[in-house]
């Protein structure tokens, strides 16, 4: 049976994970196991679809990912079933290596078992965590707490209704998700062209090194037992993909001293990159390129934002502190690189590094008890404001957010001689005083568009073009002034010369003083195409000090022919 898949065949996918599942409920059968199938599906979901695409393969550092990384955001379970999933994946490695459908390269049956029986409590831990919910999970666990059947689909719409109508109250499971939907409306956004985006994301710095790493790959390259690429490999690729000049006395002298490509911290984010958004995979012992990474070229902006959900699953930390030791905040600040985008979004204007940062450090001090040592808290604080600026520097990388920063010292953040060996895993960088940071193009539409595919509204500036006058005026209420010039003269541009009659309709339906001025204020967009329209509104009793003002406004009227009564009405109306 073949077990390596293209994460994205999905027909190939679910061919061969039903034969997986209906093989392992036979076997478990037969040996009187007590399994449980939904956890088997979620197992292969997670090797099909989020991981490297081989069902077959599977290194201690697979188990973790899943445990404690995809399934607490996303796997919705009861009590019964948590306490199932460690016995169940247990079983399911002895049925592969039973089967003979194990790989070669897997780390061996007992160290797998003895990994999960390492991870069982953690992983309790991290599902019982409602801050580790993703939003649909904390809906679905908000349901399952008040006894719906999540598989009724009436019992669920009856409780959709009822908690829009506020019959239900505030369920706990809900606080996140309805804390982030109070939020202050967000902003209204300019999208770039397509082209641009597209020729933004090829030229990406981290997207353009996966291309020369898919490139090197060729046929394929021979992976350790452990499932990295060789010493020798790695060596070779820091100086294909320009990472450290491999001909430097001083880097041959460090890498030396390498002994696994797993200690090449570079090496590890591009490889797990690679393999996470579908650019590569393990093909009988060898990593070898996949048809979505060879086509990077002419599908660069669809790739990248497949980098950057990998990134963000994956952790711009959590890559460069893979196999190594960790402290104790980079997993939770991991976990909030989708939020920063977000914040970065609704934000209107670049944000100090130094706010960031801070905020972050507000967050641990609030999750983690730190004792009162204050010399321990600043050594804490300091490391987190640095790996704060190491996840956006990350992100910077795939051109994801921009920082603008004082002039550095010449040769950059490394100082004189530039490069260094990836393995260095503690750079001496802190949130710099002066730096801001703010969303690209690149970033600003693939957070509108995550939000969009949400259910959120996320505004674009010029998508009202076709929407009629009442919701053009009271959406553009609250863009800012220059958004809402633009989203106007869009809607101008499509209704032609029936833009002025149209607003003007809606003036004199105005019953709120607030509408009739935001009216007027459209058809200043409008301009002197407006003019007859608006003297014709001077009928109109409550309409006709706008109407003489803007005339006046516009050079069409002479100041004097403003009627006193008509500005102290305007006074009051406007109050």
């Amino acid at each position: 049976m073949r077990m390596e898949i293209d994460p994205a065949d999905e027909r190939a996918f679910g061919k061969l994970s039903r034969r997986l599942q209906d093989g392992f409920q036979r076997w478990a059968a037969a040996r009187g196991l007590a399994v449980d199938p939904f956890v088997v599906g979620l197992v292969l979901d997670y090797k099909g679809r989020y991981a490297d695409g081989h069902l077959g393969c599977w290194i201690p550092a697979d188990l973790r990912d899943m445990l404690c990384e995809w399934f607490p955001p996303k796997a919705t379970m009861d009590d019964e079933t948590i306490e199932q999933t460690v016995p169940t994946v247990a079983a399911f490695i002895d049925y592969l290596a039973s089967s003979g459908l194990l790989t070669d390269v897997s780390a061996p049956p007992d160290e797998l078992k003895a990994a999960l029986e390492k991870l069982a409590p953690t992983f309790r831990a991290y599902m019982a965590d409602p801050a580790r919910f993703g939003p649909a999970k904390s809906i679905a666990t908000a349901m399952m707490a008040q006894g719906v059947d999540l598989t009724d689909s009436d019992a669920v719409d009856r409780f959709i209704g009822d908690f829009n109508a506020g019959r239900l109250g505030k369920p706990e499971q809900l606080l996140p998700v309805l804390e982030s939907l109070a939020s202050a409306p967000l902003p209204p956004v300019r999208l770039a062209p397509e082209e641009e985006l597209r020729a933004a994301a090829g030229s990406a710095p981290l997207v353009a090194r996966l291309g020369r790493f898919v490139a090197w790959l060729g046929e394929g390259r021979r992976l350790t037992q452990a499932g990295n690429l060789t010493v020798a490999d790695g060596k070779e690729l820091l100086g294909v993909l320009g990472i450290a000049d491999v001909t430097d006395a001083r880097v041959q002298e460090r890498l030396a001293r390498v002994r696994s490509a797993a200690d090449l911290a570079e090496i590890g984010l591009v490889t797990s990159l690679a393999t996470r958004a579908g650019l590569a995979r393990v093909r009988r012992g060898r990593l070898v390129s996949t048809r979505r990474g060879r086509s990077l070229a002419g599908q660069p902006l669809e790739v990248w934002e497949r980098v950057l959900e990998a990134l963000a699953d994956l952790g711009p930390l959590g890559v460069d502190w893979a196999g190594a030791w960790r402290p104790f905040w980079v997993e939770f600040l991991d976990s909030g690189t989708r939020d920063l985008l977000v914040a970065l979004y609704q934000a209107d204007e670049p944000v100090p590094l130094e706010d960031l940062a801070a905020s972050a450090w507000e967050e641990v001090e609030r999750v983690f008890d730190l004792g009162e040592d204050p010399r321990q808290l600043e050594l804490w604080r300091t490391g987190v404001a640095r790996d704060v600026e190491r996840s956006v520097r990350r992100l910077e990388e795939l051109g994801a957010v921009q920082c603008t920063a004082p002039a550095e010292p010449p040769g950059g953040p490394g100082g004189p001689g530039g490069g260094v060996v990836a393995s260095d895993r503690s750079p001496e960088t802190t949130a710099g005083e002066g730096t801001r940071v703010v969303l690209t193009p690149l970033g600003t539409w693939v957070v509108n568009r995550r939000l969009r595919e949400g259910g959120t509204d996320a505004p674009v500036v010029g998508e009202l073009a076709g929407a009629g006058v009442d919701t053009l005026i009271r959406r553009c209420a609250d863009y800012d002034p220059d958004a809402a010039t633009e989203e106007t003269r869009a809607w101008v541009a499509a209704r032609g010369q029936r833009a002025a009659v149209e607003i003007a309709e809606f003036a004199r339906g105005a019953d709120d003083p607030a509408d009739r001025l935001l009216a007027f204020k459209t058809l200043d967009v409008v301009g002197l195409d407006a003019a007859d329209v608006v003297r014709s509104l001077r009928d109109v009793p409550r309409l006709r000090p706008l109407a003489a003002v803007w005339l006046v406004e516009h050079g069409l009227e002479e100041r004097s022919s403003l009627d006193p009564r008509d500005v102290g009405a305007l006074m009051v109306d406007t109050a």
